[in-house]
């Protein structure tokens, strides 16, 4: 029974996907005689967290919550953060039990939850399902633990291997299913980063358009700040530009940087090379949890020889690009032997009619 509710948390949990920044997404449950009297999700950053608004939501509907149990995906909070301490209001509401899937890696919590509420006479379990609550908040697990965003690649790519044509054209390899995925992915993930090449080329949107939901930042690589005036992710000031110093810019560049700068966007600059792995830590500062990182070959290879991938969604079109000069996903990467491969782990697969997607670890 137990194990049945934590699994409708998992339900609840994931409406609050790309609504929560850096935060977990989290569900709750509160049972009392075996019937459900209340739910809730974590909404949005800086609102009322799950457990809060399952009890909100039982008192509501005119049921008490005394004596109940409460199931959850992830251990209440026991910190003052942009709202107070969840287990406060766990045992002034009169529980009897709480039953999460996994404590909470933050440091902060990671516990201490859980022993507060059996301090105040709450029976308490966890464990229950926790594989699977550790991968539900993968983004969050892994920016906790390490300090910095968990980063996914996204790779569509032709029956040979092509990111693109010869000419860089490549509107469109994979078909309209694949490409509403992609917009629920980018729904999931904090920020968007591409190399300046896919937007000269493409003029790349980077937002959410196909399904609801609000477009993440958008993150450029741009050295040598070859960004175009009109290019449309500078339609607001979501997005973070990553150049070389602005000191050696041209006027021309110069007056852009600074007109940029007037509207509110933020720029991260570096004095002889960009430094993904400083970049990363900068990224983390500026509470970004998680990327998703979708192109072109070059950043793709840069992020692999950088080691700094957590895992790969690739779609695979059945159409044949062709030419040795069409670019591949790694082709930077200059491997010669069978003994320098990568190899990935726990692939997953998903169909979109005639397109497949690998999903999988690095």
């Amino acid at each position: 029974m137990d194990e049945k509710f934590i699994k409708k948390t998992f339900i609840l949990a994931k409406k609050g996907e790309g609504k929560t920044n850096t935060n977990p997404i989290v569900g709750a449950i509160l049972v009392k005689n075996n019937k459900i009297i209340g739910q809730g999700y974590h909404q949005k950053f800086g609102g009322n967290h799950a457990e809060v608004n399952a009890i909100l939501d039982a008192e509501k509907n005119g049921n008490s919550v005394k004596n109940s149990t409460l199931y959850l995906n992830l251990e209440p909070c026991c910190n003052f953060g942009k709202t107070p301490p969840c287990t406060d209001k766990i045992i002034s509401s009169g529980i009897k039990k709480v039953v999460c899937a996994d404590i909470d890696p933050n440091p902060k919590v990671n516990g201490k939850g859980l022993k507060i509420m059996e301090k105040a006479g709450i029976e308490v379990k966890y464990g229950l399902l926790k594989n699977e609550a550790n991968r539900f908040n993968e983004h969050y697990y892994w920016h906790i633990k390490n300090r910095r965003p968990f980063v996914a690649l996204k790779i569509a790519q032709s029956l040979d291997g092509k990111i693109a044509s010869a000419s860089g054209d490549s509107k469109w390899i994979t078909n309209e299913k694949s490409r509403k995925y992609v917009h629920k992915l980018r729904n999931k993930y904090d920020a968007i980063l591409v190399g300046i090449n896919t937007i000269i080329i493409d003029n790349s949107h980077l937002g959410v358009r196909f399904v609801k939901g609000a477009d993440p930042i958008r993150v450029i690589l741009d050295p040598h700040f070859r960004i175009p005036e009109n290019a449309a992710v500078l339609r607001d000031n979501k997005v973070i530009p990553v150049t070389l110093n602005p000191k050696n810019f041209s006027t021309k560049q110069k007056e852009l940087y600074q007109k940029l700068l007037k509207q509110g966007i933020k720029f991260i600059t570096f004095d002889e090379k960009i430094d993904l792995e400083i970049l990363m830590s900068k990224l983390y500062e500026l509470n970004i949890g998680s990327i998703l990182v979708e192109g072109g070959a070059y950043t793709f290879s840069s992020f692999l020889k950088a080691k700094l991938i957590n895992k790969i969604y690739t779609f695979i079109a059945p159409i044949i690009i062709g030419n040795k000069n069409s670019k591949s996903a790694f082709d930077y990467l200059n491997n010669v032997k069978m003994t320098e491969t990568v190899k990935v782990k726990k692939n997953a697969y998903k169909k979109f009619d005639e397109n497949i997607l690998i999903i999988s670890y690095v």
